[in-house]
Order: structure tokens, then C-alpha cells, then sequence
């Protein structure tokens, strides 16, 4: 079996490397994801995009790779200009989505708000994930006209009412910590 990587900034070196040897996820739905598509769709191995649906914004299509490779803001700076100013430049625009899956991408779930950490009560907690997995779910319906069969954890984080909920959900595979996260994987891509 292909050791199954997580993905989430792409660098000009990762087309070097050997990516067909593994299963490639790839987390958040960020625009760099979108703009590189013409070379991932290349890429022959199984992929996956898991998107927080709260994170995917409107507007026209945008420019994709065509030669030039960009330099994009990592996952965590995306995020955070996310809750700092509610901007959804860096992720992928429901536009873009669709010309993926129009395409071939698979899609997955992510959550709705890419949640961390669900605090409160035990009750309120189940509520929390409870209303994400709802709010998502009701997203891919009104916006794709399908619900997704896998989910990747936010933040891997796999707590076990979330895993149980999700199985409730009808979500078959589930992904965790046994995904590699390339970024941090010196001994597969030693350039990082």
C-alpha cells in the first residue's frame, strides 16, 4: 500500500519528486492548490482535496499555472488572515472547485470552520461538532449537489465523538495522523 501524504502548500520542488509513488491529500482548499492543478492533475496516483467548506469564497476564476511558478502564503498564514480580517484570497473560490471536479478532482470534507480545539461541556462539545459536520454537510449540497465519502480530521485532530458522528454522517474513510505531512517530512523530500 502507498504511504499517503498530506499536502498543503505547494513548492516548485514537489513536481522533482517522485508523487506518484504516494497517495496524495491535499487539506484546506487553498488557492495555490487551484492554481497548481494543471501539474497535480498530471500526477498519476490517487488524490484527494479535503476543503473546509467556511474557508471556499465567490468570485470569478483566476489565473493558474502556465509556467510561472508563485510562492504562495503558507497554510497557517491563510488561516490566520482568515480570522483576523474574514478574507478568502487565499483559498479557492467555489468557481474554481467546480472547473476541479469538472476535471476529475475528488473532493472530501474538512469541516465547515476547520475548528481546533471544541471546547465547553461534554454536550456542548458534540453540539459543536455536531453543527459543523451539519453546516458542511447542507454546504456540499447546495453549492456541489453531492456529499463526500471521505474526511480528513482538521489540525489531524480525531477526537472520538467527531469520528463516531462522522461515521453517523455516512462518511466512509476517515483520515488522521496516519497521513504524512510533506512539509515536515525531511527523510521523503530532504530540499525542505
Amino acid at each position: 500500500m502507498k504511504t499517503i501524504l498530506a499536502i498543503h502548500e505547494i513548492r516548485k520542488e514537489f513536481f522533482n519528486t517522485p508523487l506518484e509513488n504516494y497517495i496524495l491529500t491535499f487539506d484546506d482548499g487553498l488557492y495555490s492548490q487551484y492554481y497548481y492543478w494543471p501539474l497535480i492533475k498530471k500526477i498519476k496516483t490517487k488524490k484527494t482535496f479535503f476543503i473546509a467548506t467556511n474557508l471556499i469564497g465567490n468570485g470569478p476564476k483566476r489565473e493558474q499555472f502556465s509556467g510561472e511558478h508563485r510562492e504562495f502564503p503558507s497554510c497557517y498564514d491563510a488561516l490566520q488572515s482568515w480570522k483576523d480580517t474574514g478574507s478568502r484570497s487565499n483559498y479557492m473560490r467555489l468557481s474554481e472547485l467546480k472547473e476541479m471536479i469538472n476535471d476529475g478532482a475528488v473532493i472530501g470534507g474538512h469541516s465547515h470552520n476547520h475548528i481546533k480545539n471544541y471546547e465547553g461541556s461534554l454536550v456542548q462539545q458534540i453540539d459543536d461538532i455536531r453543527n459543523d459536520i451539519e453546516t458542511m454537510i447542507n454546504w456540499f449540497k447546495i453549492h456541489l449537489n453531492f456529499i463526500p465519502d471521505d474526511y480528513a480530521y482538521p489540525h489531524y485532530e480525531d477526537y472520538i465523538f467527531l469520528k463516531i458522528l462522522l461515521k453517523d454522517y455516512g462518511f466512509n474513510k476517515l483520515y488522521g495522523r496516519e497521513r504524512i505531512e510533506i512539509e515536515k517530512e525531511e527523510n521523503i523530500f530532504p530540499f525542505l
